[in-house]
């Protein structure tokens, strides 16, 4: 049915309901009831919603007949899903001045070329029944105020040069209200993973993904693994399965069967070499109740860290962190010494690490074993050089032996001890930092702590309580009975502020004193904990402040 047959019916209904409209006004006219109230408000009552009937009849059959023609020329149009017939006696260029769409557009929608016999008004180029894709309003673009072709090229993914090209532009100037033609053509296509990490320890498995915002329909998919593997689904996971450095590529195929590569994606996979802790073998990690993390790492074949998926087994006795979940992250539940092993893949490493009986502020580094005992020194007063030795690896991570600074400060006193100039001029030595203060209470040491800072001090030995316990159980007090002038430093603080955290290199019996901890390694002296109190009646009222500085 064309167009004409079908207002010739649309109007023939729309006659037939006016005759019956004039047919019932004049039964109403001929059959209008006597005089009377109600008689009369019925009558008008029946008259008022005949013209509402009207009304509403009239307003249906306007939109239907502007639905209908709409539809029409939407089909006269554009044809069926985009495409126009092309009728007995149409070429390509009367198609092109039909639709206002360039000739080259056409032609480039299409994948019909110029042919050196076909003529402008002469052609050959299409016959009747081709059906033509002709570009709707995905396939232009309406420019607007301020616009650029550069804005439109990357707003469609198209390059600049393709669009003059394409558009049959003398120049790039356009302005408001021009219609720019967009190629339905996929110029570029990348490829991603998913998390972005190509590097990886076997098995190693990705999730392949196309990141270019494509316009067109992409027919097929055609992925290289790179390692003789392939798939054809448009969002891959794959794993690899042996170490090998591997090259990605995706080849689409659009719905103007135009065939396009994507960028390569490099992947790399490796092996495990081994597995160690970020900290040293022995280490401190907070105060119960804290969840941690014992930052462990994979050593891969190339020696570079790499993320993995460990199992941790807790080896020691007492149990004192709990693992949550299979993840690096630990809650401490007990306080004390134990050990814990990481194993992945035949690889494993074990550390021992100290949680503190009593919450507490630390200034600590658990890179470097904070421990150096002056026992098989050579001297057993070296009390002095050991904590400046162990002041050293804190603040530079050099480790000179005890010997070493001995050597250097020699014995200006027969039982080896030292003032603290000569501790300060050895710290200068190593480029290690330190200011000696003088201090009025045990609130100075606290803002040392507090800033980052160790402290070295001197006080009489004699003044803190004896440990009558077993020490390996209650580090709260010395455990050795000599006294006399003694370094130790002050590495932290209990939150009541009751204690100091001290590291003590051990007195002159340590040459008798061989007590090792539960776990047979850890040599005792490791932490103590000080009252302040008892450290106060003697302390030096100078002290050498080590601040926290780089390595």
């Amino acid at each position: 049915m064309d167009y004409e047959d079908y207002y010739d019916t649309i109007k023939q209904v729309h006659d037939k309901e006016s005759e019956t409209s004039r047919i019932q006004d004049e039964w109403y006219k001929k059959n209008e009831p006597p005089a009377g109230e109600y008689d009369r408000l019925s009558f008008k009552a029946k008259k008022r919603m005949d013209k509402i009937r009207k009304l509403v009849k009239a307003s249906m059959i306007s939109s239907s007949i502007l639905f209908f023609l709409f539809i029409l020329l939407s089909l006269r149009i554009f044809g069926n899903d985009n495409y126009y017939t092309v009728k007995r006696g149409e070429d390509l260029y009367r198609i092109s001045r039909k639709f206002n769409v360039p000739l080259n557009v056409l032609r480039s929608l299409n994948n019909i070329p110029v042919l050196p016999e076909i003529r402008r008004n002469n052609t050959i180029d299409v016959k009747k029944g081709d059906r033509i894709k002709i570009p709707t309003s995905h396939d232009t673009h309406i420019v607007r105020k301020g616009e650029t072709l550069y804005d439109i090229s990357q707003k469609y993914g198209v390059k600049h040069y393709v669009l003059v090209e394409y558009n049959k532009l003398a120049d790039s100037r356009i302005k408001p209200g021009d219609r720019i033609f967009i190629p339905r053509v996929l110029s570029d296509i990348r490829i991603a993973v998913n998390n972005n990490n190509t590097t990886g320890l076997i098995p190693f498995m990705v999730q392949y993904e196309i990141i270019t915002n494509t316009r067109d329909r992409i027919k097929s998919y055609h992925w290289d693994f790179g390692n003789g593997d392939m798939s054809f689904e448009r969002r891959p996971f794959y794993t690899y399965k042996e170490k090998g450095t591997y090259k990605t590529k995706l080849t689409v195929i659009d719905e103007n069967n135009n065939e396009i590569e994507s960028n390569t994606l490099t992947i790399d996979v490796r092996r495990l070499a081994n597995i160690q802790f970020n900290t040293d073998e022995y280490f401190e990690i907070g105060n119960k109740g804290d969840i941690i993390s014992l930052n462990a790492k994979a050593i891969d074949n190339k020696g570079n860290a790499v993320d993995f998926n460990y199992l941790c087994k807790i080896t020691g006795s007492p149990v004192l962190i709990k693992q949550i979940g299979t993840s690096d992250k630990f809650k401490i539940i007990d306080t004390g010494y134990s050990k814990i092993t990481v194993e992945a893949e035949g690889y494993s490493h074990t550390g021992y690490y100290f949680v503190g009986p009593i919450p507490s502020v630390l200034v600590t580094r658990n890179d470097i074993n904070w421990y150096k005992t002056q026992f098989d020194t050579g001297h057993n007063g070296n009390c002095g050089p050991s904590c400046v030795s162990m002041a050293i690896l804190w603040a530079k991570k050099i480790d000179v032996s005890i010997r070493k600074i001995r050597d250097f400060i020699g014995f200006p006193k027969n039982d080896g001890g030292v003032g603290f100039y000569l501790l300060t001029r050895t710290l200068k030595k190593y480029n290690v930092e330190n200011n000696y203060e003088k201090i009025e209470d045990a609130n100075d040491i606290f803002k040392m702590i507090d800033r980052g800072s160790i402290v070295i001090f001197l006080f009489n030995r004699g003044s803190i309580s004896v440990q009558q316990e077993d020490i390996s159980e209650n580090l709260f007090g010395r455990y050795y009975a000599d006294s006399g002038g003694h370094y130790s430093i002050i590495k932290g603080y209990s939150l009541n502020k009751k204690y100091f955290v001290v590291y003590d290199p051990i007195p002159d019996d340590w040459w008798r004193n061989k007590f090792r901890y539960k776990d047979t390694v850890s040599m005792a002296g490791r932490n103590r904990y000080y009252a302040v109190s008892e450290v106060w009646k003697t302390i030096s009222k100078y002290v050498l402040e080590i601040p926290k500085q780089d390595d």
